[in-house]
């Protein structure tokens, strides 16, 4: 899949390995018997919502890219 789509976000990436981390123990699927009345839980599900998208939004083709740009730029610097 890797070899063939570049395109691939580091969300599907995770989600095809291990599925992605839960930043915490309240947003797993078991729940948390506190969710209902924890002011924290929603900071939490809005902090996770925004990590899935960062995730979503990473491609493979741009860290490629954006490792290859850096790699030449620091040895730009060096000569």
């Amino acid at each position: 899949m890797l070899a063939r789509d570049r395109a691939v976000s580091l969300l599907e990436i995770l989600q095809a390995l291990d599925g992605v981390p839960e930043l915490n123990v309240c947003l797993q699927a078991s729940g948390c018997h506190r969710s209902p009345w924890c002011g924290a839980h929603e900071v939490w599900g809005l902090a996770q919502a925004r990590m899935r998208e960062t995730l979503a939004a990473a491609t493979l083709d741009q860290l490629v890219a954006e490792t290859r740009a850096r790699q030449a730029a620091q040895s730009a610097g060096r000569a």
